[in-house]
Order: C-alpha cells, then sequence, then structure tokens
C-alpha cells in the first residue's frame, strides 16, 4: 500500500481525517469502558470492601 508521501494532498488529508476519527473513537471507548468498570465496582461495593480492609 503506498505511504502518505506518495499520494496526492487531497488523499493525504483524507487519510488524516481517519486518523483523527480513529483516535476519537478510541477516546470514547476508552472512557466507556471506564465508567462502565467504576459502576461495576460501586454496585459490587468493590470500595466499601477496600475501606473495611483499612479499618482493620
Amino acid at each position: 500500500m503506498a505511504s502518505s508521501l506518495e499520494l496526492r494532498n487531497g488523499a493525504s488529508k483524507v487519510l488524516g481525517h481517519d486518523r483523527k476519527e480513529e483516535v476519537e473513537e478510541f477516546s470514547h471507548a476508552k472512557q466507556l469502558v471506564m465508567s462502565m468498570s467504576l459502576q461495576t465496582a460501586i454496585e459490587l461495593g468493590v470500595f466499601d470492601i477496600i475501606a473495611k480492609g483499612r479499618r482493620s
């Protein structure tokens, strides 16, 4: 496959745009996973268990 240097300027911009979209999608997915993980930890009482362990 051709590298971005071998492509015309218009095609290069499209590749840059695709990369930007990919980064934004990854960032969104990461935020979703983190919020779901936090919610699950709260529902399972993980933080309560940690707090009880520190009091002992």
